[in-house]
């Protein structure tokens, strides 16, 4: 989600909103229902997820970009296949991040 609607940021400026901030918005709503449902949940307060998530962004805006590039197709598939694997290597780097476990709230009428 977030990195296609930074993709979109110009959209979401014409409706009056910063993608950016109204994504960061959207995951930590979403992560706070999850708690209630789900043993364990990303910590998406910690300063490094939004880093790795905004390092994401970055490499897939320059993902999106090789194409327009004037290389040969086999620089292009170079290119992508490093920036996929800087786009995943984040996310693993999220996925690893100390999560925080939520079953101790489960006593906790919302």
């Amino acid at each position: 989600m977030y990195l296609n609607d930074v993709q979109r940021e110009k959209f979401y400026a014409t409706i009056g909103l910063d993608a950016r901030k109204f994504d960061v918005h959207v995951i930590r709503k979403t992560n706070q229902s999850s708690a209630r449902l789900f043993p364990v949940i990303l910590d998406v307060d910690n300063p490094l997820f939004l880093e790795y998530l905004e390092n994401c962004s970055r490499e897939n805006l320059q993902l999106l970009e090789i194409d327009q590039k004037n290389i040969s197709d086999f620089e292009k598939k170079i290119q992508k296949l490093l920036k996929t694997f800087f786009i995943v290597n984040y996310i693993l780097k999220m996925f690893l991040l100390e999560p925080i476990y939520t079953e101790n709230e489960w006593e906790v009428v919302f």
